[in-house]
């Protein structure tokens, strides 16, 4: 073969390396999300403050923050994602009509969107 062939097999074989760990990452970041905003670590109980937000939402993004905030500071406050399977079984079972949505129990909760307020709505 001409080195030329060989150097071009080579750069090729390289580039498909590169692609295929740009895939692998891509693909984990995206399933640590799922994780990170699916009720699956936190238990969902009558005593949870479940925080319903979507990704898409202007509200939720700016608010975003101060949810994981409060997620952070209590095990009572759940994080959920609209677009996980735990978000789209949770807004169904409980008519959630916007984002973010609040919810304690069957309440919906109109209280702000700061992580000492949420925080509090949960201890008591």
């Amino acid at each position: 073969m001409e080195l030329e062939t060989i150097l071009l097999l080579v750069a090729i074989f390289v580039l498909l390396i590169v692609i295929v760990r740009l895939c692998k990452s891509s693909f984990q970041s995206s399933t640590q999300q799922i994780k990170q905003t699916s009720a699956d670590e936190k238990p969902i109980g009558n005593d949870s403050v479940v925080i319903v937000y979507a990704d898409w939402c202007g509200h939720c993004k700016a608010a975003k923050p101060e949810f994981e905030k409060a997620a952070s500071m209590s095990n009572k406050v759940v994080l959920l994602n609209s677009d996980t399977p735990a978000g789209k079984e949770y807004i169904k079972k409980n008519n959630v009509k916007g984002f973010p949505t609040i919810v304690k129990g069957n309440t919906v909760l109109n209280i702000p969107r700061k992580a000492e307020a949420i925080v509090a709505a949960a201890e008591k």
